[in-house]
This record gives C-alpha cells, sequence and structure tokens, in this order.
C-alpha cells in the first residue's frame, strides 16, 4: 500500500532513514523547498506527520511548517485516504505559512549548491 502510494504520487520513499521505524514520502514542493510525509510504527499504532521547509544559505535559515501526528491502528484501511489527504495539504501551503525558524550554522562549510540544489533531488509530486 505504501509503496503504491509513492508510485501513484511520483514521491521519493525512504525507509527507516537513520534506522527509525519510519517510511518518508519526499518530494519538490511546488513553492519550492522540500515536502514530506512521515509514517512512524509506534507498536500496532501509525502516527502521520508532515513537513515542508525551505532553505536559505545566505542566512543559514530553514523556515518550516509541520502538522500532524495523526494516529491510527496499523491495520486500518484508512491510511491511503489519510496520507492523501496529508499530500494535499502540505501542497496547498504557501510560503506565509512557514511559521518555524531554525538556524543551521553548519552549513556554512557546505558547498553553497549542495543546499541550493538539494531540492532538486526530489521528483515533482502527481495529484
Amino acid at each position: 500500500m505504501l509503496e503504491g502510494f509513492a508510485d501513484r504520487h511520483n514521491l521519493r520513499l525512504e525507509r527507516y532513514y537513520h534506522q527509525n521505524p519510519t517510511w518518508d514520502f519526499l518530494f519538490r514542493h511546488p513553492a519550492g523547498g522540500v515536502g514530506k510525509i512521515e509514517v512512524w510504527k509506534q507498536g500496532g499504532v501509525l502516527e502521520v506527520r508532515w513537513y515542508w521547509w525551505i532553505d536559505t544559505y545566505d542566512e543559514l535559515k530553514r523556515q518550516s511548517k509541520k502538522a500532524g501526528p495523526v494516529v491510527i491502528d496499523a491495520d486500518e484501511e484508512r491510511l491511503g485516504e489519510v496520507l492523501a489527504g496529508t499530500l494535499h495539504e502540505v501542497l496547498s501551503w504557501r510560503p506565509g505559512a512557514l511559521d518555524e525558524v531554525s538556524h543551521q550554522p553548519w552549513w556554512a562549510s557546505t558547498p553553497r549548491d549542495v543546499v541550493e540544489l538539494a531540492p532538486c533531488r526530489y521528483p515533482l509530486p502527481r495529484l
């Protein structure tokens, strides 16, 4: 089901990032930056969270927005419906919605193009 969702919507699927019990769906947000839908498995429960961030190299800054979690039973059939709803919500967000700021001082030693071109590694999503 999760792999089918990624294929249907042209999302990059990363499993168990940093050995965590997660499946992450990543994509290039049409308004810039990267969007992510994260599915955590905690016992017999799934927690779905969703994010969007835009990085600004010159200011060593990440602006972001996050939402969730939606908690559902791992065997519940409405997971596809929840994932589709979160994807639509993230894609509806605009830059004015970015309500968190974090500073990324380690970028100072990273080449500019590594940070600025990072969103290009991800596909544009299909609805």
